[in-house]
């Protein structure tokens, strides 16, 4: 036989005992513990990270924000509190890139940055 047939053989069996046997087992999820759930539900302020709804400590939904399916831990700072219906939607997929930002800014404190910016852009068209 030619040695580049062999050769693509040998790859060839070699790339499908990889794949045969080199699936990673997916680790089992463990129970969130309540101290952990407590410090992300203060982090969150006790609201929803998208939609900014008010949630009851007893109704709030740990969610990964690097989904557990895609590699990510139960670690506190991976963690961050859903409402059920964002977090049925959001499925097990990234935070999107156009979405809300995950920090609760406050509406008057966004005015007022628009009100300097404001400020700012008459002050120089007056000169």
């Amino acid at each position: 036989m030619n040695p580049i047939v062999i050769l693509v053989l040998i790859i060839f069996v070699l790339i499908f005992l990889k794949w045969l046997f080199g699936k990673e087992k997916k680790s089992q999820r463990k129970l969130i513990l309540s101290r952990v759930r407590r410090n992300v539900y203060q982090r969150c302020n006790g609201r929803c990270v998208w939609c900014k709804k008010p949630i009851e400590y007893k109704d709030a939904q740990m969610d990964h924000i690097i989904p557990f399916s895609k590699g990510g831990t139960d670690d506190e700072n991976n963690l961050q509190v859903m409402c059920e219906r964002c977090n049925k939607s959001k499925g097990d997929r990234d935070r999107p890139k156009h979405h809300k930002s995950l920090i609760y800014i406050p509406w008057w404190i966004k005015a007022l940055g628009i009100l300097f910016v404001i400020i700012v852009i008459y002050s120089m068209l007056r000169k």
